[in-house]
């Protein structure tokens, strides 16, 4: 019985050296945000225009599986996996819906941004689905992906004014870091093709 228990214990110590019973490392998760639009851009005060037009920017949607906060690749045909340790600090839709109200902003055609929080009488409404946002890896290289379908809508008829789909694509490294480099270029390429569209 002492021999069975001492070989137990020799066991244990063995088991116990060799890390068996050390807690298991949890890997540190990385996030990242969009951020296309800088602090010094914010401070940028519009001259004084004749437009008396309120433009209502909609939430964002965006299509499954975009709509959560991890960061999509596709390496072959059909597939489509996601970093495990690097992700979005926030929804990406959240992210776009305020790039977009603060480069709108900036631009100075409006009199006034709003989001749809707010209960005013806009002229306007801005309306933005994304249906891509991604990188393409193959083998050594790569390129991020990003579409998102515009409507310009008259808020008095619900008539759509205009529509558009933006496409673009980057090349970038074919990296969690280029994923994230490829998307916020992405996202500011958009946003300069949304100003001329909407100022056409």
């Amino acid at each position: 019985m002492l021999k069975n228990i001492i070989k137990a214990s020799s066991v244990v110590l063995f088991l116990s050296s060799c890390g068996v019973f050390l807690p298991v490392k949890t890997p540190e998760i990385h996030t990242y945000q969009l951020e296309v639009v800088k602090h010094k851009e914010l401070q940028t005060q519009c001259p004084a225009n004749d437009s008396n037009a309120i433009l209502q920017i909609t939430y964002v949607r965006a299509d499954a599986p975009y709509d959560t906060i991890n960061m999509y690749y596709s390496d072959a045909p059909y597939k489509l996996d996601s970093y495990a340790v690097h992700q979005w600090v926030s929804l990406p839709p959240a992210m776009l819906t305020q790039a977009i109200q603060q480069r709108i902003l900036l631009s100075c055609k409006y009199a006034s941004v709003i989001s749809v929080d707010f209960m005013t009488t806009a002229k306007y409404r801005l309306t933005n689905e994304v249906v891509n946002f991604k990188q393409i890896i193959n083998k050594d290289t790569a390129t991020f992906n990003m579409t998102v379908i515009s409507h310009l809508v008259d808020n008095k008829t619900n008539q759509v004014i205009k529509s558009n789909t933006f496409d673009v694509e980057l090349p970038v490294a074919p990296s969690p870091g280029g994923y994230i480099d490829g998307a916020n270029q992405a996202t500011g390429k958009f946003l300069d093709q949304l100003l001329v569209w909407l100022k056409q």
